[in-house]
């Protein structure tokens, strides 16, 4: 009795007896699926009976065609994945939000929404990947996420704009499961490693490419003008750019190596087998029953996919926000579209080196923690400097970027290490649901009452990185641990709660200080503040490396103390003296602050404090001249702090005059 089979590596010759004279015995479990083989198989019984051998010289000469023909394209296309759906971050800060008339937590369901529908199209892509033309199916998706993103600017509301994020997520879905699928397919499990970090690194190159364009889109149309609102324009370039590399892909990236039209009848043939090694074949139609059991019971699977939701969770956040987190530094909505270049290129230089070092070393894993530790480390720089310190801060920014690291290092192994076509699939569009889930939560922890320092999503960074640590290879948690006395910086096993908005640090005590002097509700007002003193101590210090008599210093210096004079922030005028060193000196947060209604009420005594102050000037008790004012960070200048009282109509007006005994016999009659 014969059958055919595979064996674990697979012989040149596929039938073998049960039973044979060396003693071998087949495993039956293997017999059973014998009938439905890899697609590898055909090629080399087709090869009639030819001893097929790679010597060094043969081996390098393919790894040279394919790299040539498969890298420069997947690692442009996925460069462009990156970039497509991050094109709403450059957007936002170029007019969007207005446009569309976002408000509250708009803006983080649209980021989020791409996840959604990538979310619910992984598992249906995962089948699709598998059972359609690798190739052709994925240039297909590529074609069609670049028409949906074109038709972002034909948007004019926050439900178009759902829509059509919805959609994008759905059309990306399968790129990054297929080109891990492509790698495995084309590449030993030496190569994988290097290959997959180096097309994943891309994403780096798109965050550099597409800062670089949103920038000189919006200063051209600032320069030349445009019937097209700038933020439109990113949408169809990136958009028809990524259509035309579509169609590119889909002539040149074969579904397999027996159809590459780049190789010679004998060279596919070669392809095929210098991935023996893999002993995982390069590709089989079937869905097979067993595999994606066996893949929803494999710890690993599960292992995974909780590496991946907990990586994600700062992904989604800083892929969606980072020129508004850029912009809450102090800089433009300009600048933040140049500045967040720099990022791109510190995850290129640290994918890369994780992936080769990862390779050489055999320890991917471990490798890939070094730009954990970076990420954490910036991510702290973020939270713990004070918010005057904008470049330690935005170097704080860049360090994150080296965070996919981890993400890629799984996504390699599993290319690699997950053996069986349906079960490669499964684990796959798991650990990309839980992508997905990260991806949707990050999002919504950078919530607008937040900004600038957007905390609780740093502090949510922080803690996850510390669960990734947990999950990583290598990590054990000792027995009886909780009563070792480990610091919480220690104790991967603990996560921190902190509300950074009552919790002082040295490092910004400066700025709690000035809040709860002056009673600042939220941080906003305090970057405003400190971002407009920046801006004028710097223009005073331009003005005073001009020459003294210049008419151009003249005139904008006088006019600059004059202003500043009358809202009350100096206190000189030009002719008691007062120059541009006053302003270098004097303009200050607190100096604007002392300028607000509720403090100026408290200094007047109108009431005890600046706490009560403010509650009612929020209640409308409060009038200035004839305007009634319920905004507590009304700035009050010289020539109307004079006329600050209550409303006629307040009845806290009538209760302190009676308790000062300063109303007459009229107002007692009223």
């Amino acid at each position: 009795m014969a059958g055919e089979t595979e064996k674990s590596p697979p012989p040149q010759d596929s039938t073998l007896p049960l039973g044979s004279d060396n003693g071998r015995h087949i495993d039956e479990r293997i017999l059973k699926h014998s009938h439905d083989a890899d697609v590898a198989l055909q090629a080399i019984q087709q090869a009639d009976g030819q001893v097929i051998t790679i010597d060094a010289a043969t081996n390098k000469r393919l790894l040279r065609i394919i790299d040539w023909h498969l890298m420069p394209l997947m690692c442009v296309v996925y460069g462009m994945n990156y970039l497509d759906k991050t094109t709403i971050s450059y957007a936002s800060v170029m007019g969007m939000r207005t446009d569309l008339r976002l408000v509250g937590d708009n803006y983080q369901w649209l980021g989020s929404m791409f996840y959604f529908g990538y979310l619910a199209w992984e598992f249906p892509a995962s089948q699709l990947l598998q059972r359609m033309p690798l190739g052709k199916y994925s240039a297909i998706c590529v074609i069609l996420w670049g028409l949906v993103l074109s038709c972002f600017a034909a948007v004019d509301n926050f439900g178009g704009a759902v829509a059509i994020r919805f959609l994008l997520g759905i059309c990306e879905a399968s790129v990054t499961p297929g080109f891990a699928l492509l790698t495995s397919q084309w590449y030993t499990r030496k190569e994988q490693g290097q290959r997959t970090g180096l097309w994943f690194s891309f994403n780096g190159v798109g965050q550099i490419v597409g800062g670089a364009v949103a920038y000189g889109i919006a200063k051209g149309t600032d320069k030349y003008g445009s019937s097209i609102a700038p933020w439109k324009i990113v949408f169809l370039a990136t958009g028809l750019f990524t259509i035309c590399i579509g169609l590119v892909f889909l002539w040149v990236i074969p579904d397999n190596q027996l159809n590459a039209r780049w190789l010679s009848q004998e060279d596919r043939v070669l392809a095929v087998e210098r991935v023996r090694i893999n002993q995982q074949g390069i590709g089989n139609k079937h869905f097979k029953m067993y595999q994606f059991k066996e893949a929803l019971k494999d710890p690993m699977t599960w292992a995974f996919a909780f590496y991946a939701l907990v990586a994600d969770i700062p992904n989604g956040g800083i892929s969606n926000f980072f020129s508004q987190l850029i912009e809450a530094f102090g800089y433009t909505a300009e600048q933040s579209l140049l500045y967040g270049t720099p990022g791109g290129a510190v995850e290129v230089i640290a994918l890369i080196a994780s992936g080769f070092l990862g390779d050489y070393l055999g320890r991917r894993v471990m490798c890939s923690m070094g730009g954990l530790v970076t990420a954490m480390v910036g991510v702290i720089l973020i939270i713990a400097l004070p918010l005057a310190n904008n470049d330690g801060r935005l170097i704080g920014y860049y360090m994150t970027q080296a965070s996919p690291t981890p993400f890629v290092a799984l996504l390699s192994l599993i290319s690699s290490n997950v053996a069986g076509y349906t079960k490669k699939t499964t684990v796959a569009a798991i650990y990309l649901i839980a992508y997905c889930v990260g991806n949707i939560i990050g999002p919504q922890t950078f919530r607008p009452k937040d900004a600038p320092r957007y905390v609780p999503a740093e502090i949510t960074i922080v803690n996850k990185k510390k669960a990734m640590i947990r999950a990583s290879e290598g990590y054990a948690k000792l027995e009886n641990q909780e009563w070792l006395d480990l610091t919480d910086g220690e104790n991967a096993e603990l996560l921190r709660k902190v509300n950074f908005n009552t919790y002082k640090t040295e490092n910004n005590h400066r700025e709690q200080s000035i809040r709860a002097r002056y009673y600042l509700q939220g941080t906003q007002d305090y970057v405003k503040y400190n971002v407009l003193c920046g801006n004028l101590r710097s223009l005073a210090h331009k003005l005073s490396a001009l020459d003294p008599s210049d008419p151009f210093r003249k005139q904008l210096e006088s006019e600059m103390l004059e202003k500043l004079w009358a809202i009350g922030v100096l206190k000189q005028s030009r002719e008691q003296g007062a120059g541009l060193s006053k302003v270098e000196h004097d303009v200050t947060v607190s100096a604007f602050c002392r300028r607000r209604l509720g403090v100026l009420m408290t200094r007047n005594g109108m009431v005890g404090d600046v706490k009560t102050a403010v509650t009612l000037i929020e209640q409308g008790h409060v009038r200035v001249g004839t305007q009634v004012v319920t905004d507590p960070a009304f700035l009050v200048n010289r020539n109307m702090e004079d006329f600050v009282t209550w409303v006629d109509s307040s009845k806290i007006k009538r209760t302190i005059m009676k308790y000062r005994d300063n109303m007459d016999d009229f107002d007692l009659m009223v």
